[in-house]
């Protein structure tokens, strides 16, 4: 019987670059989630499987129980993560491989390629292999033989050079396929403290309210940040870089054009993470109100002029500006102009339209052009 674990069959995983994805959380979920490592687990659902052999060439059970799309061994657990680690110190983890099968199943873990991570079998695992009658020990410890329901033990080795991240693939076959289970080591890590929800509370209409927060980096590493504000919010500060234990203070602003309420999201952006922010408030219109509902005006006779005086009264505690317009709100307003736009449209189309008509009936000629026709000047 061909066996699957040849050399040739087995190539080792390749170290790679470690991918974090973008964490919608909020900032302290985000700080949690990057101390305790569990963002790294998020990327890895499940054991990847990444080729398929022919379980024929390895064993004569050609059917199995176990799912197509699952490795006929679990790991346990499915991603081996170390966190919280100094250099030239060695860090264990262990990894248990379980045969979900209903028949014995052979296994092999390709030793890593690299001298950060190290892979042996653990001393007193049940499935180790034992020394033959003539004393010599089995070569290849990486290799076995599980009963069905059974679980093989090893252990991880990790030697970090730097507190850096590290990140690799560790390979291991079965007699159907070939998945990995990652190796995943989060070094130095910055970490931004940010308030979960920025809320302005009550606020008067169409006056600039400002809210100071501190940025603070209580992470270990320096990190370049930057903020995304929503329409209506904003920040005097919108990007920046913060040192080890650097704090900044940012000024967001709300400015209501509307009597509602407003709620938004706020985007803090650090290390391909992103920490999401309610930005919450209450506009009103505050206590400012005339001295009179109406003015009547005095008769006076021809040439002359009579007046009224009334008050702008401010029982508010900001100050306001005030100007005069015929419409009460600016959507009016726009919504008016753009009316009287549309009629002015149609009136130089039919306009147009009449001329041309006109000089089809021979009411005008060319001596008659004044340019009009040609000219969109004349509708101006």
């Amino acid at each position: 019987m061909k066996s699957t674990f040849d050399q040739s069959l087995a190539e080792p995983a390749r170290a790679s670059k470690p991918l974090i994805k973008s964490i919608k959380k909020n900032p302290s979920q985000l700080q949690k989630e990057l101390t305790s490592g569990k963002s790294i687990i998020e990327q890895f659902p499940k054991p990847k499987i990444i080729q398929f052999l022919n379980i024929g060439d390895n064993s004569i059970h050609t059917d199995s129980q176990v799912n197509v799309d699952e490795p006929l061994f679990a790991p346990e657990p499915h991603v081996i993560q170390f966190t919280n680690y100094e250099p030239l110190q060695t860090r264990e983890q262990v990894l248990k491989l379980r045969n979900k099968d209903r028949v014995a199943r052979s296994i092999k873990i390709i030793a890593p390629d690299n001298k950060l991570f190290t892979v042996t079998p653990a001393k007193k695992s049940a499935t180790t292999h034992q020394k033959t009658k003539g004393g010599a020990e089995d070569i290849d410890m990486l290799s076995s033989k599980v009963a069905p329901g059974m679980e093989i033990t090893y252990i991880v080795k990790f030697f970090p050079e730097a507190k850096s991240d590290y990140a690799y693939d560790l390979m291991v076959i079965t007699e159907r396929e070939k998945f990995i289970v990652p190796i995943r080591a989060q070094g130095s890590r910055a970490v931004l403290d940010f308030p979960d929800v920025l809320d302005f509370g009550l606020v008067p209409v169409k006056f600039p309210n400002e809210k100071p927060v501190i940025l603070r980096n209580v992470g270990e590493r320096t990190t370049k940040w930057h903020i995304n504000c929503p329409a209506s919010f904003s920040v005097n500060k919108s990007e920046g870089i913060l040192e080890i234990g650097q704090t900044e203070q940012l000024i967001f602003k709300l400015t209501a054009n509307e009597a509602r309420k407003y709620k938004e999201e706020l985007q803090l952006c650090f290390d391909n993470f992103v920490a999401t922010i309610p930005a919450l408030g209450e506009a009103h219109n505050d206590n400012v109100y005339l001295s009179k509902g109406h003015v009547t005006a005095d008769p006076t006779s021809i040439t002359l002029f009579s007046h009224q005086y009334y008050k702008i009264v401010n029982k508010s505690a900001v100050p306001i500006e005030f100007s005069w317009r015929a419409f009460a709100t600016e959507g009016e307003e726009a919504d008016k102009k753009e009316r009287l736009n549309a009629q002015l449209s149609i009136e130089e189309q039919d306009e147009h339209a009449d001329i041309e008509r006109r000089f089809a009936e021979g009411e005008l000629s060319e001596d008659d052009d004044d340019g009009s026709l040609d000219s969109d000047d004349s509708y101006n």
